[in-house]
């Protein structure tokens, strides 16, 4: 992850894009709801309130060490309860009947049965975080100057509990008897506190910040926990820097430099902490050659501050879907994040790496995203030819490492042409369309398949469906890498830096799974839409065989297999076949039965059979249909021309149909072009019923 992360920060460089520095023992905090504890010049806790999980995450904390930190800290469960109590308790401030003066009960009942979570191992630790830590802080923020007035309560808080030098223990009992107090006077109304309370005393533990209560007014000072004290902090920790003499070579440039022995830590959006580079010393396969950190890969100081900083920079929350955005992981368990941007352009300008992922809205489009960036790209490619667009996929296996997924780049003009072309493939489609309303509780509209974002191709392709589609499942069939080289593929591929001009094995592979995967719900659609019963199909489902349709089409389209070629192939024809028998099936149950029609109409349930068996499903169509194809010649009635129309179709539909093709067993294109032609429109849209004269 280095190299590509070390390309981003020289790209910001030769762009003249400034990037805000940020210490490297300067951490973002978790988004955690914590407690607020407001202490005075004894250090003793004046008022404790909670600070919601927004406001705890824009603040950061200068970490000495794994666990010591300041002025947020980390601390509890302060005690263990049985784990059925704990639950007890739990449902009993749900309850919005439940009486407060129970719930309070409840709640320090618990706290007076349940024993400390702390052992005297326990309480030294945390002797260390209240004593060491102000102490080591102290030369970074004290001692300020007069134009540094504002910012006093934070050297306040310092100097006060240095002053105290609390005892872990003690402190707990001082902690413990503040929150009762606070639990007695303002009761368990307030759902956060509460929340946050019982996760403090019994559930993990939760972070707390460290506030002056003494603020003047007169002279103004700011919070300590205030985003002007976050930023004042950071400035102080990079002053106080320090700086020795070369001790290594810089593995990135290859120049002499001061080394740095541990990595940086960046707090990205989706991935949390994330390690630019892990190698810890307990690894004994590395650490007995003494190849650890950065020992193993040494980089310079100063570069691995860069690197951390441009991290920040391009993830930052306000530029979602520009230059980052989370995409599902190839497990559908959790999420990666994607980051693209363009060489030597202002970053901001477009929304690049939505396009890479999925909609940063959930009802956003590929081709409304597509157009403005598009243009954008246009005008600039223009000026520079022969400007780079990168892009690179950073996932965490586990909590202790991160790595890059995927990694590619290629000219903007080049990527232009891409994006046209994966347009184009999922247009492949013959057609097709279902019903769906676009507000809750409005009326319905034909909605086609469109060109789908690569995260939202890769989650269909993870997808399967059971027992006729009416339940779906998460399956590790499809990577993400697949997905990108079919995503990168242009009619006359040339300058590709990852080989993504033949994706023809990967649309191979990816066809056959996607038949297996979708088969039982794109038989079960269709069969719906022929037999009048569309409107049961459940939306979900209706969209994700939107979607399918889409990919098939692009998957064809990937194997020269475009629409005004397979439309006319037998394996089409068979499936329009099999889908104006359902019509005509239905037809006569409306009229002869009285409505009355069965789970399965006669081409349904040759469907499966003509994917294997072409042949032999043709012939027992012939001989299954012959009493309703004898109904039709004679009908007279109501809807007569319906009727009429439905047959002369199927006839014509039959006379399209080479029997020598069907010799032989369908391959998994052909499989594909006969689901498609079950699936597709009878009628066209000017052409929904026919009249009856």
């Amino acid at each position: 992850m280095l190299n590509e992360v070390y390309q981003l920060s020289e790209a910001l460089k030769r762009a003249g894009i400034t990037v805000a520095a940020r210490s490297t023992v300067f951490k973002s905090n978790r988004k955690q709801a914590g407690l607020r504890l407001w202490i005075d010049d004894a250090a003793h806790i004046q008022k404790i309130d909670v600070m919601d999980e927004e406001k705890v995450g824009t603040l950061c904390r200068y970490e000495h060490s794994n666990g010591f930190s300041f002025p947020t800290m980390n601390i509890g469960p302060l005690r263990k309860p049985d784990k059925s109590q704990l639950g007890e308790l739990k449902k009993t401030l749900k309850k919005q009947d439940t009486p407060q003066d129970e719930k309070i009960a409840a709640f320090l009942n618990l706290v007076e049965q349940a024993p400390t979570a702390f052992s005297q191992r326990g309480f030294s630790y945390l002797t260390e975080k209240l004593t060491v830590i102000p102490k080591n802080t102290e030369p970074f923020w004290t001692n300020l100057s007069k134009y540094e007035a504002e910012y006093q309560a934070i050297e306040a808080v310092i100097r006060a509990l240095i002053k105290r030098h609390w005892e872990g223990e003690a402190f707990l009992a001082h902690l413990e008897a503040e929150l009762v107090d606070t639990i007695r006077n303002q009761a368990l109304e307030d759902i956060s506190m509460a929340g946050v309370l019982v996760s403090l005393f019994f559930d993990g533990g939760c972070p707390i910040l460290w506030e002056w209560s003494l603020l003047k007014q007169e002279p103004y000072e700011y919070p300590v926990t205030s985003i002007k004290v976050r930023d004042f902090l950071n400035r102080k920790l990079l002053a106080h820097k320090k700086r020795g003499q070369p001790d290594g070579v810089d593995a990135l440039t290859g120049k002499e430099a001061v080394v740095t022995q541990r990595y940086p830590v960046v707090n990205l959006p989706i991935l949390g902490r994330t390690i630019l580079f892990s190698s810890p010393k307990g690894t004994y396969c590395q650490d007995r050659y003494g190849l650890s950190e950065g020992h193993l890969f040494p980089v310079d100081k100063d570069k691995s501050e860069d690197l951390q900083n441009a991290l920040y920079f391009i993830a930052k929350n306000d530029r979602q879907g520009k230059t980052w955005n989370s995409i599902p992981h190839e497990t559908g368990k959790s999420a990666d994040v994607v980051v693209a941007y363009v060489e030597s352009s202002n970053i901001d300008t477009t929304s690049l790496a939505e396009m890479f992922s999925q909609p940063v809205d959930k009802k956003g489009l590929f081709e409304e995203s597509v157009k403005a960036v598009i243009d954008q790209l246009k005008q600039f490619s223009g000026r520079h030819p022969h400007a780079q667009l990168r892009l690179f996929v950073i996932s965490k296996p586990d909590r202790r490492h991160s790595q890059v997924l995927y990694h590619a780049h290629l000219r903007v003009g080049d990527f232009t042409e891409c994006v046209k072309n994966w347009q184009k493939a999922c247009r492949n489609t013959p057609p097709f369309s279902l019903l769906i309303p676009k507000k809750k509780g409005a009326g319905a509209t034909p909605e086609e398949p469109k060109a789908l974002f690569p995260g939202q191709a890769l989650k269909a392709f993870n997808t399967l469906f059971l027992r006729d589609g009416t339940q779906a499942t998460s399956v590790n069939t499809c990577r993400l890498a697949q997905i990108y080289s079919l995503f990168f593929i242009k009619d006359k591929a040339e300058g590709f830096s990852n080989d993504h001009a033949d994706g023809k094995d990967h649309a191979e592979y990816l066809l056959s799974k996607a038949l297996r995967q979708w088969w039982p719900l794109l038989a079960h659609v269709g069969l719906y839409r022929h037999s009048g019963r569309e409107t049961k199909i459940n939306i979900v489902n209706k969209v994700f065989s939107l979607q399918a349709a889409a990919l098939l089409g692009m998957l064809l389209y990937q194997l020269k297999q475009t629409n005004e070629l397979y439309m006319n192939d037998t394996a089409y024809n068979l499936g329009r076949l099999l889908a104006w028998a359902d019509k005509l099936h239905e037809l006569y149950c409306i009229k002869v039965r009285g409505g009355s029609l069965p789970n399965n109409l006669i081409g349904s349930a040759l469907l499966n059979s003509a994917a294997s068996h072409p042949g032999s499903a043709l012939g027992r169509l012939c001989e299954r249909i012959a009493p309703y194809t004898g109904w039709a010649k004679t009908y007279k009635g109501d809807d007569q021309g319906l009727v009429k129309d439905c047959f002369n179709k199927l006839t014509s539909t039959r006379e399209k149909i080479d029997r020598q093709h069907l010799k032989q067993r369908f391959t998994e294109i052909s499989k594909a072009e006969l689901l498609l032609g079950y699936l597709s429109n009878l009628y066209p849209k000017k052409d929904t019923n026919p009249s009856n004269s």
